[in-house]
């Protein structure tokens, strides 16, 4: 319970003060687009999940703890491992490729994006912001692939137009499993 009440407030502190936003707005956007999605989408993965971290990236001894348990799984695995995952030649004749799997298209303002999180010289919190972005655009491509209710809708102008009214109910093994800030307001609303 406090972590959902430390998520709110939190979001209207940034809301209204680095966004500029009113309260209403921000209270409207909540009750309307994130608090449902989060209960349709993340919590029934949860449960599901190998790992859930409060806070996320804010958890700071969480993301420590993360961090350190990686690093000593390289570390054992070694130099020789690394050399050979950096050449992908090795690691696509070793491992090939799902014949299901999408490659995100390469983009200019995906290309920016890896860029910048590349760059040794980007700071933790623009690493952060453009990871966040480029996740939201991964998102965003991955839910052109789910399969949609059709309708049929009257423009203000008389027309008829073929669109989708809802994606359509996933089976559990398609879920997709993300929090925080990558995945607002993609149900729409404002970001």
């Amino acid at each position: 319970m406090a972590a959902k009440l430390t998520s709110k407030i939190r979001r209207l502190k940034r809301d209204i003060t680095d966004r500029g936003r009113d309260l209403a707005s921000v209270l409207k956007q909540y009750n309307t687009f994130v608090k449902p999605s989060f209960d349709t989408y993340i919590a029934p993965t949860m449960s599901i999940a190998d790992l859930v971290i409060p806070q996320g990236v804010e958890n700071e001894v969480a993301m420590q703890l993360i961090i350190q348990h990686v690093k000593r799984g390289l570390d054992r695995r070694g130099k020789v491992t690394r050399s050979r995952v950096s050449r992908s030649d090795v690691m696509i004749a070793e491992h090939p490729l799902p014949q299901s799997l999408v490659i995100l298209p390469s983009t200019s303002e995906v290309k920016v994006l890896l860029t910048i999180i590349r760059d040794r010289e980007t700071s933790r919190d623009d690493f952060i912001f453009y990871s966040q972005r480029l996740m939201r655009i991964l998102l965003e491509h991955t839910l052109t692939f789910l399969p949609v209710a059709q309708d049929c809708v009257t423009t203000c102008r008389g027309d008829q137009y073929q669109g989708v009214a809802e994606f359509l109910k996933l089976d559990s093994k398609d879920s997709i499993s993300s929090a925080g800030t990558a995945t607002e307001g993609c149900g729409g609303g404002e970001n």
